[in-house]
């Protein structure tokens, strides 16, 4: 526990709900500070990381944004002695919809990085890229770590008081990953690095005002960018930072490992004997399952002070039966709380036409009714015979024992019986 308070003051809000949408596959926990899981991660990544205000200076030439960031002094020895910028193409692309969830690295912690922590990652004083950004620019960013301190990802965006607005992720070894789906773009090569780009020009806020989308993606040395610039006017800032960071105008040297991490361990089960040997969870896994259930995945994240849960699956064809068991450790105590049993309307989905959502019932019984949690003591055959669906042997219900671990039953094609064997020998 020693870690918490240290640790808590500098982390981000995190959503908890990812690995358990994972019920298909073996879970891959995204967490941060506290259990990341759930990400709709493009939207977690961005969200809360502070602005830039500049005022922005559109070079009338390419030679023009040379003798900018040369008289500033931001060109230095790896940047050689180029004569004007790169053409970089930026053929309309709009971007697709969403493909998929990005799964943070295990135990992601996420820290906000410090003013001087993001010089050195721009390589520039006073965080000063001209033709960029300018003098006046107010600079925040992130850093995403693993559970053992290896950085994952740094985050930086810019939103302008005129509108302009940039995000950009960088990466160590290799191009940040994307959830968003998109075609290929043009592919140039500037200083022997490929850089994929693409653009388009449209309304993305529904201002009625169409705005100009630079965005690119490439693998510079071992740092890897994802950069996205938008701007009310046509503008050559991408271009600009593109070749700024391809000539080694960025480093992650100085963020590259975050010290002091709490004692961190993930383990992958595919023997369901080794699971039961964790003695944290034994007492609340099951003896047995019914017969047929071959295919088996587990895994176990622990993260002092902060985290202490496992996940273990079982399929037999299309049905499966999924429990995530939840450990009480630092902001994880205290997350559930149980339906009154006695309220039979709030969790018996035999009270209801099987449409919850179509009987425009209150958001909190909406809620219950979906994913009750009911205490250890209240839960008999009764109580899952009220979780069945009406239209298929599928169940979902957490149980909080009395030491407050909480384990979450998602479970497909089995009769009331058998899920009531799988459960009852963890309620003695």
């Amino acid at each position: 526990m020693k870690y918490y308070s240290k640790y808590m003051d500098r982390q981000a809000v995190s959503e908890g709900l990812h690995e358990r949408l994972l019920v298909l596959d073996p879970p891959k926990r995204a967490g941060q500070w506290q259990r990341y899981a759930a990400m709709a991660a493009c939207a977690a990544v961005i969200v809360g990381l502070g602005v830039w205000r500049w005022t922005a200076r559109v070079p009338e030439s390419s030679n023009d944004a040379v003798d900018i960031l040369s008289q500033m002094g931001v060109l230095g020895d790896h940047c050689g002695d180029p004569t004007e910028l790169p053409d970089i193409p930026y053929p309309n692309l709009k971007n697709g919809d969403m493909a998929a969830d990005i799964a943070l690295p295990d135990g992601a912690i996420t820290v906000e990085l410090l003013p001087h922590q993001l010089e050195e990652v721009l390589e520039s004083p006073n965080l000063v890229l001209p033709g960029v950004w300018g003098q006046d620019a107010s600079v925040r960013g992130q850093a995403i770590y693993d559970g053992y301190g290896a950085l994952w990802l740094v985050s930086l965006r810019v939103a302008a008081e005129n509108g302009d607005e940039a995000y950009i992720e960088l990466a160590p070894g290799e191009i940040p990953p994307t959830c968003i789906a998109g075609g290929d773009g043009a592919v140039t090569e500037v200083n022997g690095v490929d850089v994929r780009s693409w653009g388009a020009h449209y309304d993305s806020n529904g201002d009625g005002v169409k705005e100009y989308h630079y965005n690119s993606a490439f693998l510079a040395g071992d740092i890897g960018v994802r950069a996205q610039f938008k701007s009310i006017e046509e503008s050559s800032d991408s271009t600009m930072f593109i070749w700024y960071v391809v000539n080694g105008g960025v480093s992650l040297e100085a963020v590259s490992q975050l010290e002091d991490v709490p004692e961190f361990r993930a383990v992958w089960f595919d023997d369901y004997g080794e699971a039961l040997k964790e003695a944290d969870f034994a007492a609340y896994l099951p003896e047995a399952l019914p017969e047929g259930f071959g295919e088996f995945g587990g895994k176990l994240v622990y993260q002092e002070g902060i985290d202490n849960h496992l996940v273990v699956w079982w399929r037999r064809g299309q049905d499966r039966v999924h429990l995530y068991i939840n450990r009480p450790e630092g902001s994880a105590s205290g997350m559930y709380t149980p339906v009154d049993i006695s309220a039979a309307e709030t969790w018996d989905l035999r009270l209801h036409s099987g449409d919850v959502w179509g009987e425009e019932l209150p958001f909190e019984m909406v809620d219950t009714l979906c994913f009750p949690t009911f205490r250890a003591e209240d839960v008999t055959l009764d109580v899952i015979c009220g979780r069945k669906e009406a239209k298929a042997d599928s169940y979902q219900f957490h149980v909080l024992y009395p030491d407050g671990t909480g384990v979450e039953y998602s479970i497909y094609g089995l009769t009331v019986d058998e899920v009531w064997d799988i459960i009852s020998p963890t309620l003695a």
